[in-house]
C-alpha cells in the first residue's frame, strides 16, 4: 500500500515537472520572438512627413546618356592643327597675288562695260517690231534685218516673212537673241560694234555670256543684257 502511494507521487510530480518545463519554454520563445520585433520595429508604420521636415532631391546619373554626350562632345571638338589647316590653305589661296596684267585687263573691261549709248542701231542685225499699231498690228513681234542706219536712231528695216521695207525709230524696235553659238553684234557699251557669239544665258538676270571672236578683245568673255546685244545675219 505504501508502495502504490510512494509511487503515485512520484508520477504527480514527474508530470508537474514536465508541465512546468514546457510553461518554460514556452515563455522563454515567446520572449525571444518580442525582442525580435522590437529590434525590427513596427510591422505596419506609414511614412509621413511633418510639414517641418526638409524636402529630399534624388540626383539620377544616367551613366549611358553621358557617356554619349560625352562622345559626341568630344567628335565635335577637332584638334586646332586639324581646324587651322583648311583655314590657312584657304588664306593662302586669297592672298596669292594677281598678274598685274591681268587685274589691269579686269579693271578695263568693267571700265567699258559702264559706257553706255543712245543710240544702238547697226546695220545686219535682226530686230523686232514692237510697234502695235503700225498698219492695225500687222508687223508686232515682227523680225526684221536692219539694212541702213539713219540719223542715228532710225533703221531702214527689211521684213523677213513679208519682205515689206519698213522706216522705224529704234524706241518701236527690239534686239533678238539667237541660239546659243550663235552669232552676234554687241551694240552697247564701249564694246559696241564687236562681233561675238552666245555662249550661254541666264534667264533669272536676262543676260548672256558673249565671248568676242575679232580683235584685240579676241576671247574676252562678258556679260552683258538682252539689249546691248543682237542677232548677227552676216556670218
Amino acid at each position: 500500500m505504501r508502495e502504490l502511494e510512494k509511487k503515485e507521487r512520484m508520477n504527480y510530480y514527474d508530470e508537474e515537472i514536465t508541465q512546468k518545463l514546457i510553461q518554460a519554454q514556452i515563455e522563454l520563445a515567446n520572449s525571444k520572438m518580442t525582442s525580435n520585433l522590437d529590434a525590427l520595429g513596427p510591422a505596419k508604420n506609414e511614412f509621413k512627413r511633418s510639414s517641418d521636415d526638409p524636402k529630399i532631391l534624388l540626383k539620377v546619373n544616367l551613366k549611358s546618356t553621358t557617356s554619349v554626350v560625352q562622345s559626341n562632345a568630344l567628335q565635335s571638338i577637332k584638334p586646332a592643327h586639324e581646324s587651322s589647316k583648311p583655314a590657312e590653305t584657304s588664306k593662302l589661296l586669297k592672298k596669292a597675288p594677281k598678274d598685274p596684267l591681268e587685274e589691269l585687263r579686269e579693271t578695263e573691261i568693267k571700265k567699258r562695260l559702264r559706257v553706255t549709248r543712245e543710240n544702238w542701231l547697226f546695220p545686219d542685225i535682226v530686230v523686232k517690231v514692237m510697234h502695235a499699231e503700225l498698219e492695225n498690228g500687222k508687223y508686232y513681234k515682227h523680225k526684221g534685218v536692219v539694212l541702213k542706219v539713219h540719223e542715228k536712231f532710225i533703221g531702214e528695216v527689211r521684213m523677213l516673212d513679208s519682205g515689206d521695207l519698213l522706216r522705224l525709230d529704234q524706241d518701236d524696235l527690239e534686239t533678238v537673241i539667237p541660239r546659243i553659238g550663235g552669232k552676234v553684234l554687241i551694240v552697247n557699251t564701249a564694246f559696241a560694234g564687236a562681233t561675238g557669239a552666245l555662249v550661254a544665258i541666264n534667264s533669272e538676270t536676262f543676260t548672256a555670256l558673249i565671248r568676242i571672236d575679232k580683235g584685240i578683245n579676241k576671247d574676252t568673255e562678258i556679260w552683258l543684257p538682252y539689249e546691248h546685244f543682237s542677232k548677227l545675219t552676216v556670218q
